[in-house]
């Protein structure tokens, strides 16, 4: 939705102090330095430094399946999916007899990331039940990571911030352009309204 922006009220001068009042003095903290608002939860990521049993050695295959993907499954189970069943029982032993049922188990595009684009970050609702909402983690390294992110998840007010093209002249980055809201009007041709900068679809 575009934002308008009207001219500030006039005769919006500013009250004098009263005499009594202790003066504050104005904050010095620069906008680059101010805190920001939050935005929103974290998304779990997988551990940076694989140890235990997520350091599954890749050169050890188990039933035929490669030791990259039982370590990929190892980590699906639990960090992501984190069923009470894998959570509670995985242990070498335990894959080394179920390899093939953890490999169905966990999706055939998961590949462990150790900077993942994306994760999930697990919600509870009233009366206990829970759902899983999908964030983007990072800025894309690259336009194939931008373009992976707008296949799956659209253009939006969510994503434009992170299709947008950092070095783009026309939104410095940020996704919107400021255009005249009233265009060749005498009067309100100065008002402008945000709209979506083309990087964002290149």
């Amino acid at each position: 939705m575009a934002h308008k922006y009207a001219p500030p009220r006039k005769g919006g001068e500013k009250t004098k102090p009263d005499s009594t009042e202790t003066p504050q003095p104005e904050s010095t903290q620069s906008e680059s330095t101010a805190q920001k608002p939050a935005e929103g939860p974290s998304a779990e990521k997988p551990q940076s430094k694989l140890t235990g049993l997520r350091n599954w050695n890749v050169d050890e295959s188990v039933d035929g399946i490669s030791g990259s993907r039982i370590r990929d499954c190892i980590i699906y189970q639990l960090d992501f999916r984190k069923a009470d069943f894998y959570t509670k029982n995985l242990t070498r032993g335990f894959v080394l007899r179920n390899a093939k049922r953890l490999h169905e188990d966990t999706p055939e595009d998961y590949v462990y990331d150790p900077d993942p684009l994306v994760g999930e970050v697990t919600k509870h609702l009233d009366g206990g039940e829970t759902f899983k909402q999908t964030l983007i983690l990072r800025a894309p390294r690259d336009d194939a990571e931008r373009r992976r992110i707008r296949d799956r998840y659209g253009v939006n007010s969510y994503t434009i911030r992170f299709l947008a093209k950092p070095g783009c002249p026309v939104c410095r980055g940020t996704g919107y352009q400021y255009v005249s809201a009233y265009p060749g009007d005498p009067v309100y041709s100065k008002l402008t309204e945000a709209v979506e900068c083309a990087c964002i679809h290149e």
